[in-house]
């Protein structure tokens, strides 16, 4: 008996196959939802490497409407409140050392929108056609500055000591007490859905599709240095419309309809992985839908039925920018994220709640992950799996392995190889899993139905020459 194959800690580390791009091989899984292989974001996670399920999630609270943007004050050494509004008027705080949410202001008198920042010590929070303002005190004034165009996505970005605002067609600014409404002006087919910054030029996605994400109108992303009557670069971008945009360390990163791609000045969109209608963030509001997790760009989905947390990149170097799915089944779509590595929190608009995504939750269950087809050059006949875990298992920990040998045919092809478990192995750190299966392709199912941990996995057998 020889092994075939071999799978640690390295290959864990690689993700959700790419599926388009110049990394089109780079990734193990072919499909893992709620799987990761760092639970624990910071690098002296001793778990770093280890296939684990990682779906843990607390729900803060639930709201009366989606939560259209989340923002962060820092109040002194060691403590911040993280500000929250909802589509309904709502306006919240909550306390990360708790987790305790506070409703400071439940009104129906303005018609809100989505964008919100902190700037000269005040709250701003977008309303359709104005913002508002709050001293953290007792004092909202809610017209504090009027004239913007009646829009639901008044993304509020500081930038250069100055908030810019999208603004429809246009793109406005507030420079200490003066807004400027359409310091830079559009073609009024456009909208300008989200913003960021290269650390030289204003980054702004627009696009002229004004509705979802199935029908391709004109995309760029143009490069604008705040002074000028009309930006000094644009690139195309061959998608549905742009939705969110947030920096790494090289460049930005564009979510659009159908795709996650790469950008900088001097360098045009490079599509990074291809969505699915059930990966791609939500159209209806746009930029609060992804965020930064350190360098770590984080953007939500819904597959039909529950909300999902994504990821590009690692919060260490070395290993490329994989992606992970590593948040589902949160209770519905995610309108919003707002991520900190100071506090080691993420909070999640998800449906009408507010959830806590804590990046040091782990043990999760029923979950899976599917390996991309390996190609074994010849035909094998599989006797044996043996299965490494990072740790003994304990009480609770259970895992189911499949096989699959036809990437056409997935579901009929499906083979049960066996399942491991404290219950039935006890305390030990490595099972071997006899069977017999004929294949040249092979494609592993690991479903998870408790907190185990895997460290590798080792597939034997030998040269089938029946044929």
């Amino acid at each position: 008996m020889q092994k075939i194959l071999e799978l640690n800690e390295k290959a864990f580390l690689t993700g959700v196959a790419l599926s388009t791009g110049s990394f089109l091989s780079s990734g193990l899984f072919y499909k893992a939802k709620g799987i990761t292989a760092f639970a624990n974001y910071f690098p002296e996670n001793t778990d770093v490497g280890l296939l684990q399920p990682s779906t843990g999630v607390l729900l803060t609270d639930t709201t009366s409407n989606v939560v259209g943007s989340m923002v962060e004050r820092v109040t002194g050494a060691g403590t911040a409140k993280v500000y929250a509004n909802d589509m309904g008027g709502k306006i919240y705080s909550i306390n990360p050392a708790s987790f305790a949410k506070t409703v400071l202001r439940d009104t129906t008198s303005i018609t809100a929108a989505v964008g919100a920042s902190i700037y000269n010590g005040n709250y701003l929070y977008s309303q359709t056609t104005q913002i508002g303002s709050f001293d953290f005190s007792t004092t909202w004034t809610d017209n504090y500055k009027t004239g913007l165009q009646n829009y639901t996505n008044h993304q509020q970005y500081e930038f250069a000591g100055i908030i810019w605002i999208a603004d429809k067609d246009r793109i406005s600014k507030l420079n200490g007490a003066t807004l400027t409404t359409g310091a830079l002006s559009l073609p009024s087919d456009y909208r300008v859905t989200c913003l960021s910054d290269d650390g030289r030029y204003l980054v702004a996605g627009i696009t002229q599709n004004l509705g979802d994400n199935l029908y391709y109108g004109k995309t760029k992303v143009i490069f604008w240095d705040m002074t000028s009557a009309s930006w000094v670069k644009e690139w195309p971008i061959a998608d549905t419309n742009i939705i969110s945009l947030t920096k790494d360390e090289i460049s930005n990163v564009a979510f659009c309809g159908r795709g996650m791609y790469r950008f900088s000045f001097d360098s045009p969109p490079e599509k990074l992985y291809s969505f699915t209608s059930y990966e791609a963030p939500v159209y209806g509001y746009p930029h609060t839908s992804a965020s930064l997790y350190g360098q770590m760009a984080l953007w939500g989905s819904n597959d039909g039925t529950y909300g999902e947390v994504w990821s590009y990149g690692l919060p260490f170097g070395g290993y490329g920018k994989p992606v992970f799915c590593s948040r589902y089944g949160l209770p519905g779509v995610i309108y919003s994220i707002f991520s900190n590595p100071k506090i080691d929190q993420i909070y999640v608009g998800s449906g009408n709640n507010i959830c806590l995504v804590s990046p040091i939750f782990s043990g999760g269950s029923n979950v899976s992950a599917q390996t991309i087809f390996f190609d074994l050059g010849q035909k094998y006949i599989i006797e044996k799996i043996v299965v490494t875990f990072g740790k003994e298992l304990a009480s609770g920990d259970s895992l189911n392995i499949d096989v699959a040998s036809n990437p056409d045919t997935v579901t009929g092809t499906t083979f049960d190889w066996g399942t491991i478990s404290y219950a039935k192995h006890g305390a030990t750190q490595e099972v071997s899993l006899s069977g017999l299966y004929k294949t040249k392709l092979l494609s592993l199912i690991l479903n998870f139905y408790g907190g185990t941990k895997i460290k590798r996995i080792q597939v034997f057998g030998e040269p089938d020459t029946s044929y």
